[in-house]
């Protein structure tokens, strides 16, 4: 990303978040396909995008040490939202985030100095990167921020040389898989995981 700061307008980030919404989604193929389509209905009423409120500006930021409290919690509570009892042991990364992502990118949306959201990029391998620890406030969501931050973090990735980038999510996180699919993302495979079926995606950039 280029220099410490990146304004990103929301308005087509607001629209591929309603997108990728469940209430706006109907899957039409297999398990192992990437194939949904925009239903265009919520709670029985048409909805139209350009009714999806006045354009907004958020923050896109580099992480910085004094973000750490807030950034873990962030993520902690939105992994408790999904799991409810959280393993210590699988977010020991959460300890200390800029030491565990050191090489790689962490990047947070501040809506009126408030963070709202965040996600990381950190190279994986030759050229490819991995997108981890995505997560946006409950009382934020649906107003694009997830779109602007993965937008900003895959413009670093781009930044970086690298050309491909790949993230895995949890199979039966249905908004997460919607959105990553509406975004662009391929769908590659599933894999049994730790805490059931992990759907795998990756994009060329």
């Amino acid at each position: 990303m280029s220099g410490e700061r990146l304004t990103a307008s929301l308005s087509a980030s607001r629209e591929l978040d309603a997108l990728s919404s469940g209430d706006f989604w109907e899957h039409s193929g297999g398990p192992a396909s990437c194939l949904w389509r925009a239903s265009g209905v919520r709670n029985g009423h048409a909805v139209r995008m350009d009714e999806l409120g006045k354009q907004r500006s958020v923050e896109i930021v580099r992480f910085r040490r004094e973000d750490q409290a807030a950034v873990q919690r962030l993520i902690l509570e939105g992994l408790g939202e999904h799991w409810g009892v959280l393993d210590p042991q699988y977010n020991a990364d959460l300890d200390d985030i800029d030491a565990s992502y050191a090489v790689g990118t962490v990047l947070v949306a501040r809506d009126a100095g408030q963070i709202v959201g965040v996600g990381a990029i950190t190279p994986i391998g030759p050229g490819e990167g991995e997108v981890k620890r995505m997560s946006v406030a409950r009382d934020a969501r649906r107003r694009g921020l997830g779109t602007a931050l993965l937008m900003a973090l895959l413009e670093d990735a781009r930044e970086r040389g690298w050309r491909r980038v790949r993230l895995e999510t949890t199979a039966d996180w249905e908004d997460a898989v919607q959105f990553y699919c509406a975004f662009g993302f391929e769908l590659t495979h599933y894999e049994d995981g730790a805490f059931g079926r992990d759907a795998y995606f990756r994009m060329v950039l």
